[in-house]
């Protein structure tokens, strides 16, 4: 009960919490827990500041995501235990803490004008015309527990460490002979020779026998089960079954049609010019006020708003054009200079306007000619859609009441049918693999193979499709995995038994060539001891994507002998069953005045981006040498 009683706490509310920080602020994991988490156990502490056991298992999650997201469905649970970690999972968390305790004490912050920014152009505020909508900010963040100063600071960790990253970057740089040492050895040719060794030369089917196949199938059954399957049932709540035929008198349409044209003309696109005086260390608040109210004063007196902006506007991005800033939404601007500019009548200018970056005057040039629909036109429109936003509403607080309801009564549906009506579905045979029909959304599929659900008989979580439905679902039997027969499977073991041969053969074959090779340096017997020719690459490039990447590695990784003796060396190809002898005997390193133009600028971006990383490393390097970091789970460097 009490592993219910947590998922059940981490149900689509705490998802869609988790939905947000991501999608808005794109830090989830990244150190906005600690916002939340206080009084939980700390795996790891930095310079004073827990990383709680959540923290660390939600960036363990994080990883393991990032892998599916990345491998898709190949990748196995047993890869992921395999690449993702604790240690590697905590050690980047110190880091993240480190970089984000330095941002901290350069005192860098996040303006007001920059919030808002983010915001007004996040999606899942906005309306499906793309318009800011705050009512739906509002309910988004009342829905996901969060309040706007929480919102404000998970947003403004992950500015300020956006800003010391590129200050760290913007102070990076190249010396020219820093560049031309690596264009000699980067962009240097290599004269290299490859004796290959295909898996095809040493294939022979005929050597594995019946038996050997049967002995294997028994001794690696659980190499050939079949993939459970399960069948789940499921109720749907589709917001068309919310949507209420009931009439709306014309009083009411009425009332719907004034608000939807006032919406239409207060959205219209505005065309304003402004003048901006700074606030800055050269001037202070008082100072900028005064300065902006003479400007008012000689305009109200007759001199031109334009020329004005022009010789005195510090809007480097306007002044140009006497301040003119085009036609523009209102959600464009931050919220004092929009309500000001929307405020004003055609050519009035404001009085003085404080924004976060000093004192405006507006001026407003024109308003968008906007063709607005007849009440006829609207009326049947307005109707549907002012029954549909009913639905949704509807749909919304149904959510609500089958969450409850899938977690009081959590081994049955019946109660969701009872209350909504609804018919029991089922979706019949699928395993984890499965992506058609239901199971193609990737939250229904997530929700229904959660261990709580196929392994202790429990409700899913109530998933959410958008704004059209909601889904809730329990297994109702399932198929266990079972032995495969061998009669099924015997010609794929033949196979591997063969492949396995033939790898062993070709391996046994290549020790002995370049044994033999390192001892006589015959290169004509090895040749004929491999089967095959020796292929040459005159004047090779390392980054030549025609070659084998494995014999490109092998043949640049170390420098050739002063007294000019070829390096030997095997190499195993990563996209193929071949593996390699290679040869070098000749190197010319490159000159970075001979090389073409494109060749330098690429040169000029990798050594930049080079430093930046250097830089970047050093950095956190210096942080850890520094930082009181104590944990258990490794030994602290």
């Amino acid at each position: 009960m009490l592993v219910r009683m947590r998922n059940a706490s981490q149900s689509w509310v705490a998802k869609f919490v988790a939905g947000v920080i991501i999608v808005v602020l794109t830090i989830f994991g990244f150190g906005a827990f600690n916002l939340f988490t206080a009084n939980e156990p700390a795996i790891a502490s930095v310079n004073g500041e827990d990383i709680t056991e959540r923290r660390l298992a939600s960036e363990m999650e994080r990883l393991k995501q990032a892998f599916r997201s990345t491998y898709g469905d190949s990748v196995t649970e047993a890869d992921l235990e395999e690449f993702v970690n604790e240690e590697f999972a905590l050690r980047s968390l110190i880091d993240t803490e480190l970089f984000m305790q330095a941002s901290r004490d350069l005192d860098l912050s996040l303006s007001d004008q920059a919030f808002e920014r983010v915001l007004r152009t996040d999606p899942q505020f906005q309306t499906e015309s793309g318009e800011f909508d705050e009512e739906l900010f509002r309910e988004t963040l009342e829905r996901g527990g969060l309040s706007v100063q929480t919102l404000r600071g998970l947003q403004e960790d992950a500015s300020v460490r956006s800003q010391l990253r590129r200050l760290l970057e913007d102070t990076s740089f190249s010396t020219n002979s820093e560049t031309r040492l690596a264009a000699k050895f980067d962009k240097q040719v290599r004269d290299i020779s490859v004796l290959e060794f295909d898996l095809e030369q040493f294939e022979n089917p005929e050597s594995v026998t019946d038996e050997d196949v049967l002995s294997y199938y028994e001794l690696n059954t659980d190499l050939f089960m079949t993939e459970g399957t399960y069948d789940f049932e499921y109720v749907e709540l589709k917001r068309e079954q919310f949507v209420s035929d009931a009439e709306l008198s014309d009083q009411e349409i009425r009332d719907l049609y004034e608000a939807d044209i006032a919406a239409r003309e207060s959205n219209a696109q505005r065309r304003g010019r402004h003048i901006l005086i700074k606030v800055d260390d050269n001037r202070s608040d008082e100072e900028a006020l005064t300065y902006i109210a003479g400007l008012r004063s000689r305009i109200d007196a007759g001199e031109d708003f334009g020329d004005l902006a022009t010789e005195l506007s510090e809007d480097e991005g306007s002044k140009q054009d006497g301040g003119d800033l085009g036609f523009s939404d209102r959600e464009q601007w931050v919220k004092e200079f929009s309500d000001a500019l929307w405020s004003l009548e055609l050519d009035e200018v404001s009085q003085p306007v404080k924004t976060t970056y000093g004192y405006h005057l507006i001026q407003l040039l024109g308003v968008e000619e906007l063709e607005l629909p007849t009440f006829d036109e609207r009326r049947e429109d307005l109707i549907a859609e002012h029954r549909l936003a009913l639905a949704t509403q509807a749909l919304k607080e149904a959510l609500t009441e089958v969450d409850r309801l899938a977690f009081e009564q959590s081994d049955s549906l019946q109660t969701i049918v009872d209350e909504f009506d609804v018919e029991i579905s089922e979706v019949l045979n699928v395993d984890q693999f499965s992506v058609d029909g239901l199971m193609s959304d990737a939250r229904v599929r997530s929700a229904f193979m959660e261990s709580d659900v196929i392994d202790n008989g429990f409700n899913s979580r109530v998933v959410q499709i958008d704004d059209s439905a909601i889904i809730v679902g329990r297994l109702k039997d399932r198929t266990e995995p079972t032995l495969r027969p061998f009669e099924a499977v015997s010609d794929q073991i033949r196979q591997k038994l063969a492949q396995d041969s033939a790898s062993s053969a070709r391996d046994a074959k290549l020790d002995s060539v370049l044994t033999q090779l390192l001892a006589d340096r015959n290169y004509d017997a090895a040749s004929l001891a491999a089967g095959s020719e020796w292929v040459v690459y005159e004047r090779q490039k390392r980054d030549d994507f025609t070659v084998d990447p494995a014999i490109l590695a092998a043949a640049f990784a170390q420098p050739l002998p002063a007294d000019g003796e070829r390096v030997i060396v095997s190499a195993d190809s990563e996209f193929t069953f071949t593996k390699f002898i290679v040869t070098t005997s000749r190197q010319e390193l490159a000159d970075y005045a001979l090389l073409d133009a494109s060749e330098q600028d690429s040169l000029n971006e990798t050594s930049i981006n080079d430093a930046k990383t250097r830089a970047m490393s050093a950095f956190i390097a210096s942080l850890r040498s520094e930082a009181s970091i104590k944990t258990e789970l490794f030994a602290v460097e």
